[in-house]
């Protein structure tokens, strides 16, 4: 049993060697991925002098996130000493020096600072730095023996423009604060605070000089966290600015920054130029865009980094674009833009002179430019016309036409068609009045007004044919000779009458005393034929009795 034990172990002994080394390696790519690639000579401790108050709950937080994810502070101790006082600790978690301060404790304490980095790295060393804090006690007034007055807010700031991408600078008015022991603003003591109380830190891009009392910074797009939103055109921030007397008291004034994003909408190009740099390192220290906007001012002659708008930074080395303001716009400067170009670049590579300038910091590796905007769109090619007319000043004369010669015509020939229109509607009314006739009716007249006989109408009158008066029988005669019956004889034994010649056609008229011959029988068989029928002559329509 004892060599089939044995050979099994000999079997397994490769299998757990490989196990260990995998095992290895895994823990030293787990400790590769937890490391970060800040660039170890960007990062700093940047301690500063602080002042505690006798009595009062003293707070100071060491380094910022980037320096930690390089460094680990291994020692804070009173400079001389191998511990701090009794009255103050420094918690490894949360990076802070705290405590209270009493009467004994008053005056000025050396603190040392030692850091060593959490991995070994070429431009990585130690750091050992020193500051101090001054304990003070609470001051009364000399001359009323009271406690000290509070600062006063005298002329609060309020409100601030900042204009995305571009170099910000806003130094803090003597005046904005007074205190009655201390003095105006420059005698105070500033610091400035993020919303819900977070001191600023070395990554952001707001960063504030004690020593001069002064706002600066490069505010990119990405850095604006907006607390109030305004539809993406102006955006605002706030930070709290406290001052501090000699005493301890404070007095703080609530500031609002507005981000103004419009000279985003006015970019015509963006050069690039990349570092050779690690992007978390240059991020971690704002302080380096401010530097950088600096130097490239410098260089182009500028008055100062104020005519520069950077676009954005991105990783993978630093990429930093920017644009010239004086060269933005609705049009297009192309030939200025690569004016500037050939002042940074020669045949592809970067200009000596600008490698010298910026390259023992920097290290830049390449440059270039991107239209955008206006600059991308066709050029317009501007042709002086041969011809005189354009198209608006044709609609013009063409209009002026209109109104000066053809309106008059149409007007005039209106006014005649209505006015034609009133004459026939006049006469149409006048003549409804009288008879109409025609003018084969109306008879014809002489000057004398007589009636005109032709010879040829008097052969015409037939004698016949005149009124006479009808024959009256007396009325005893009829009684004493009644008529005969034409059957049997004659009745009442009349005698018939006699006979009586023809009238001549010349007896045209008769006397009173004459009577007319009896009308003619011309039912009788014997009687002749009726006389032709003649027109009678013409009758005068005005001739009435």
């Amino acid at each position: 049993m004892e060599p089939v034990n044995s050979c099994r172990r000999m079997d397994q002994w490769p299998l757990q060697f490989l196990i260990l080394v995998c095992g290895c390696l895994w823990m030293a790519e787990g400790q590769g991925i937890g490391t970060t690639t800040v660039d170890p000579s960007n990062v700093e401790l940047n301690v500063q002098d602080r002042r505690a108050i006798v009595g009062h709950l003293f707070e100071y937080q060491l380094g910022d996130a980037a320096f930690h994810s390089v460094y680990k502070i291994n020692t804070v101790t009173e400079r001389g000493e191998k511990k701090l006082p009794d009255w103050m600790s420094y918690n490894e978690t949360s990076y802070m020096l705290h405590g209270v301060p009493m009467l004994d404790a008053v005056g000025k304490l050396y603190l040392q600072v030692e850091a060593q980095c959490k991995t070994q790295a070429p431009y990585c060393s130690n750091i050992e730095e020193t500051f101090i804090v001054t304990v003070i006690e609470q001051v009364s007034s000399p001359s009323r023996g009271t406690l000290d007055k509070v600062p006063v807010l005298q002329n609060p700031v309020n409100y601030l423009q900042v204009m995305t991408g571009v170099y910000f600078e806003f130094k803090v008015p003597a005046n904005t604060f007074i205190d009655k022991e201390d003095g105006q603003t420059p005698n105070l003591t500033l610091i400035v605070r993020r919303p819900f109380g977070e001191l600023l830190h070395a990554s952001s891009w707001l960063i504030f000089n004690q020593d001069r009392q002064m706002l600066y910074g490069v505010p990119l797009i990405q850095d604006l966290h907006y607390d109030e939103p305004d539809h993406g055109k102006q955006n605002i921030s706030s930070i709290t600015l406290t001052a501090e007397d000699s005493a301890g008291n404070v007095a703080r004034d609530s500031i609002y920054l507005a981000y103004n994003n419009s000279l985003f909408s006015e970019i015509t190009h963006r050069f690039v130029l990349t570092l050779n740099k690690s992007f978390e390192g240059f991020m971690s220290m704002r302080e380096n865009l401010v530097k950088f906007a600096k130097h490239l001012a410098y260089y182009f002659e500028d008055v100062g980094p104020g005519l520069i708008v950077f676009l954005d930074v991105k990783p993978g080395s630093v990429h930093i674009s920017w644009s010239n303001i004086s060269l933005s716009g609705s049009s297009c400067k192309r030939d200025d833009i690569m004016n500037l170009l050939k002042r940074i670049t020669y045949n592809n590579s970067l200009h000596d002179e600008f490698v010298s300038k910026f390259g023992t910091e920097f290290d830049p590796v390449s440059a270039n430019v991107e239209f955008v905007g206006t600059c991308t769109l066709p050029p317009i090619l501007q042709v002086v016309p041969t011809k005189p007319p354009p198209t608006p000043q044709m609609d013009k004369d063409r209009e002026s036409f209109l109104i000066q010669v053809v309106l008059p015509v149409v007007a005039a020939v209106l006014f005649l068609i209505i006015l034609i229109l009133i004459i026939y509607l006049v006469y149409r009314h006048r003549r409804s009045g009288s008879t109409d006739v025609l003018k084969s009716e109306k008879p014809t007249f002489l000057e004398d007004r007589r009636p005109i006989i032709f010879p040829e109408e008097l052969e015409m009158v037939d004698p016949s044919l005149k009124p006479r008066q009808p024959s009256m029988i007396p009325t005893d005669y009829i009684q004493d000779h009644p008529p005969e019956d034409s059957i049997g004889g004659s009745r009442n034994n009349l005698a018939p009458p006699g006979y009586q010649l023809p009238y001549e056609e010349n007896d045209l008229f008769y006397s009173d005393n004459q009577s007319p011959p009896p009308p003619p029988l011309y039912g009788s068989t014997h009687s002749t034929e009726p006389p032709p029928y003649r027109l009678p002559p013409p009758y005068p329509l005005n001739s009435r009795p």
